[in-house]
């Protein structure tokens, strides 16, 4: 059985755009013939496993690969694991026909030079359950399309250049375990939808630019075990409902986070000694629901320091 000639095409595109003379293992990978080889042949390659006709397995981490992605790869169409990551020389813009891949189900590319904006078609890849792009190039906004991946267990896209904000629609990911977002530049609010997922055991959103309050919905997350919130803006309080979370590890320091104690107990001292009565009441202000920010409540008469937790 000979293999797939669109299959045969996009191994021998991937080889000459990452320049696969000189990977470091490059056994069996051969191109003289203009027709394809017998599947059997191919599945000798490394790096590559084949099912019946058609290449279902791409795994050349570590392997010197340099250059760019061909779009080619899209014509993939049994493909399963796509995993080039530790290949530092790997550069280029993600090609949107990965997006093609519908049975794709772990796309592994960290630790390259990739570049550019994720593809909205990667919205499309209904299969992928394991997405890692960690310590690349990548710039621009997460696509909402994200939320479609039905499937998708791992979001590993830490130690970027990603901005914007965090859609909404990420708490569409129903089947989501792992949530890794730390050390981009990520804005706004956190999505209080992100309290759907039931599943999540892992968010990490540390060492971004995001503000606002931690939605209380996130006290619904029964399976998170660690949290990580630090070196952002958030203000407020930290919801109450975090501390029923009997397993969770909760990391926020340097944030502007008023203790929800603190808080309760400054409101409680301003009411039972008549705080409306007082000589000096600069700043003491409970007329709104939302706690105010540490750095406010430092602010207030009296209170000498006041640090977050």
């Amino acid at each position: 059985m000979t293999l797939n000639p669109d299959d045969y095409q996009a191994l021998k595109a991937l080889y000459t755009s990452t320049s696969g003379r000189r990977w470091k293992n490059k056994t069996g990978w051969d191109f003289t013939s203009e027709t394809p080889p017998d599947a059997n042949v191919v599945s000798r390659w490394h790096g590559v496993t084949v099912v019946g006709d058609r290449v279902t397995k791409i795994q050349l981490s570590q392997n010197d690969l340099s250059g760019t992605l061909p779009s080619e790869l899209g014509d993939l169409g049994n493909l399963q694991v796509l995993d080039l990551s530790s290949n530092n020389s790997l550069s280029g813009t993600l090609p949107s026909a990965l997006g093609n891949l519908g049975n794709l189900r772990e796309l592994q590319l960290y630790w390259t030079d990739l570049w550019g904006t994720l593809p909205s078609a990667f919205g499309s890849l209904g299969n992928l359950r394991v997405f890692q792009l960690s310590w690349t190039d990548l710039s621009g906004t997460l696509p909402p399309e994200l939320g479609d991946l039905s499937n998708l267990q791992e979001l590993r896209l830490p130690n970027n250049d990603l901005s914007g904000t965090l859609p909404s629609s990420l708490g569409d990911l129903s089947n989501l375990q792992v949530l890794r977002l730390q050390s981009n530049d990520l804005s706004g609010s956190l999505p209080s939808s992100l309290g759907k997922l039931g599943n999540l055991r892992q968010l990490f959103l540390d060492n971004n630019s995001l503000s606002g309050t931690i939605p209380s919905s996130y006290g619904k997350l029964s399976n998170l075990h660690a949290l990580d919130l630090r070196f952002n803006s958030l203000s407020g309080t930290v919801p109450s409902e975090l501390g029923e979370l009997g397993d969770l590890t909760i990391a926020y320091e340097n944030n502007p986070l008023l203790d929800a104690n603190d808080y309760a107990a400054l409101k409680a001292f301003y009411s039972s000694t008549s705080g409306d009565n007082w000589s000096n009441q600069t700043g003491w202000n409970f007329s709104s629901e939302i706690p105010p920010s540490a750095n406010v409540a430092s602010g207030w008469h009296g209170v000498v320091r006041f640090v977050p937790a």
